[in-house]
Parts: structure tokens; sequence; C-alpha cells
């Protein structure tokens, strides 16, 4: 099979300026929003003009999570990008020449076991130049971009750091609970209160448990240095882990946020640990969290 590795036209006709990469510490590249991502072909052949293609690998409320990040990164060493859009993160393959080494690249990924890929084409050539710079981790430049209040505004507004209050939920402290699977499972912090609590909190084993947003959630874990666990992950979790969620009493009444968003819907996986009910929710439901990073 031919290589997959991308070619990228070193001084195309038309040039989309202004596009830019810049270096994470995961081994992603971020772009920047004035690059030109394409629109999707879905099986259609590719329109007969000038331009370049992406294979998108994944789309998510969350950063990619380890095991997927590592297989990408490490096949595409120069071509494995990531850009934000709105609230979530698109990953790209690319960009590439043609539609075949798009096509290459879409059966390696498939042979790692991540198939829910597809190839976009570009309405232009584009370059991308580099920016020079390695930047923070992607979901913290996010929180810089969401806290653009003024300093005075921020002054009032915001409550003592060590304790944060986002909607009514605690989210100031990560608690370990269990390592399952090489896995680490932690929880928001628990409340003890003999009065009625917001609706945002549950009562469960005689305990207050905080719903939140996927933002919330994705920026809570962010906080810690942690990340959201995948669908797969959670599923995993219910259906050979009930020993530890029944031991350290985790709430179960309510769905579990994950970072997998269903392609076709466009809306977040979600599980109940309890009983393994699987649903999708749009990112403003409120729902139970938990934060996870590999042990080793």
């Amino acid at each position: 099979m031919a290589s997959a590795s991308p070619s990228i036209a070193a001084e195309p006709q038309t040039n989309v300026t202004g596009c830019t990469a810049s270096s994470l510490p995961s081994g992603w590249q971020r772009l920047n929003s004035q690059c030109d991502t394409g629109t999707g072909l879905w099986g259609r052949d590719p329109q007969p003009h000038q331009s370049h293609f992406w294979l998108q690998c994944n789309y998510s409320q969350a950063i990619p999570a380890r095991k997927f990040s590592n297989i990408v990164t490490q096949a595409f060493p120069s071509a494995s990008y990531l850009i934000h859009d709105g609230k979530s993160y698109r990953c790209l393959i690319g960009p590439f020449d043609s539609v075949e080494q798009a096509k290459d690249a879409k059966v390696k990924l498939a042979a790692a076991k991540i198939e829910k890929t597809f190839i976009r084409q570009t309405k232009q050539p584009i370059a991308i130049s580099s920016a020079g710079k390695t930047l923070q981790p992607i979901l913290a430049a996010v929180e810089n971009e969401q806290a653009q209040t003024k300093p005075s505004q921020r002054a009032n507004a915001e409550p003592p750091k060590e304790t944060l209050i986002e909607n009514r939920t605690v989210l100031d402290s990560a608690i370990y609970s269990f390592t399952f699977d090489n896995i680490k499972y932690y929880q928001p912090k628990n409340i003890q209160s003999s009065k009625d609590m917001p609706p945002a909190f549950v009562k469960e084993h005689n305990q207050y448990w905080s719903r939140v947003s996927i933002q919330n959630a994705g920026q809570w874990c962010q906080r810690f240095g942690l990340r959201l666990p995948t669908y797969d992950e959670l599923k995993h979790l219910q259906t050979y882990g009930q020993r530890f969620l029944l031991r350290n009493h985790w709430p179960v009444s309510n769905s579990y946020w994950s970072d997998t968003i269903n392609s076709y819907t466009g809306e977040i996986k979600t599980l109940n640990l309890r009983n393994g009910h699987y649903d999708e929710y749009r990112p403003r439901a409120l729902l139970y969290t938990t934060c996870v990073t590999e042990a080793s």
C-alpha cells in the first residue's frame, strides 16, 4: 500500500493566508480558526478544482484521550491537528495532495480500530505556517478565551479559589476514588447537608452529588490535569467494575458524561453506571461526571 504520509504543496497556486499551526505538548498541532478545514465528501467524488484533503478522525467536547492521541500522532507525527470548533475539538490528519492519500490514511487508522473517519475537501489549496511557539494545552487556551471579562468584573464575580462554585455545583476538588484496569477514577467533592439542596444536586448514600454540564465537567477535569472518560471506558467500568462502584458508594441514579460524540447525531454519549442504559444528551444537560487519568 502506498505511504499515507501527507504531501503539502510548498507553493500552491492559491494560498489561504493566515493558516498557522502551533505544537502542543501532547503531540498534536493546533490550527488557528483561519485554516480551511473543508467540507465532508461522505462517499461523494471530490469536486474538480485545485484543493487539499483532510481526514477527520474525531469530533468531541474534550481533547482526545491519551490512547487515541498516541495512535494518531505516532502514525502521522507531522500531520495530526486539532482545531477549536465552537465548544468542540475537531481532529484532522493532512492536508493531503490527493484524495487517494486521504483514503490510504483512512485505511491505516481503520487497522488501528479508529473507524469513524471521513474525508474533507478544502475550497482551495492551503499552506500551513508555523506559529513559532508551543502553546499551553488546548483546554487551558479555551478557558482563557472564555474568561475575557474586565478585571474589575472578575474581581467582583469570582468566588475564592478554595471554593469554586459553578451553576450551584461544587467543583473545588478532585477526590481519588479507585483504580480499575490501569485507569484512575476521581469524583467531585460531595456534600453533607441536613437541608434540601438545589436541583443540580442529587442525594444518594446520604450525600449530595453534583450534576454538571459537559463544559463544566471538562473544565473541572482540566483543572486537575485529568480528562473525561471515553464512552468505552465507562462501559467497561459499568460491565466489570461494579464492585468498585459499590465499595466506594458512587452515585448511579443519573447518567455519566463521556468525551465521545455520536458522529451522526452530534450529541454526546452517556451511560448509567447502575443499569448500563445508553443515552445521548446535548451539552447543556446536567449529569454526573468523573475524571480519569492513566495509572501508569
